[in-house]
């Protein structure tokens, strides 16, 4: 699905984790950063955008792989 919604902006919408803060291009740049790479400059542009909503993870949960 990342792989598919890195080429259809529609469906780079339903996996928007920045609340619409970050445009669709950039998003569809994150997402395909996912796929690849996580120490590739534009996942960690990813990581620092989509801050503010892992903050409210619980410190020991399977999200942040401390479960």
């Amino acid at each position: 699905m990342l792989s598919e919604a890195v080429d259809d902006p529609e469906l780079t919408e339903v996996l928007d984790a920045c609340d619409g803060t970050v445009p669709s291009r950039k998003q569809r740049q994150f997402l395909s950063a996912n796929t690849r790479d996580a120490n590739h400059p534009v996942f960690r542009a990813y990581w620092y955008a989509a801050r503010t909503h892992r903050a409210p993870l619980v410190a020991r949960s399977e999200e942040l792989g401390r479960g």
